[in-house]
């Protein structure tokens, strides 16, 4: 299982369906939780310096478009959303 943790740090997804399996195949709480602050404590400091690294050199390539990188993927979930309330409200 904790192969299990490490997997589901490193892949986007997976973390909390892989959470919910240990608890579900009694993992124990402190194997667990050690193993989670010991991959937390190498991987998010390999993440941040990765996106400050190349963040910049982003931002330099794509210029004051990268706004829209940000905002479009959310204008979309939310139009999305309200679409679906609004076919979920008109069929009941």
């Amino acid at each position: 299982m904790t192969k299990v943790i490490v997997v589901s740090r490193l892949v986007p997804g997976l973390m909390f369906p892989a959470y919910i399996a240990c608890g579900w195949f009694g993992l124990p709480f402190v194997r667990f939780a050690l193993t989670s602050i010991a991959i937390t404590a190498v991987y998010l400091p390999v993440i941040l310096g990765l996106a400050l690294f190349f963040g910049h050199a982003a931002i330099a390539w794509v210029g004051g478009w990268a706004w829209l990188a940000v905002i479009a993927p959310l204008a979309v979930a939310l139009l999305w959303r309200t679409r679906m309330a609004y076919r979920n409200r008109r069929a009941t």
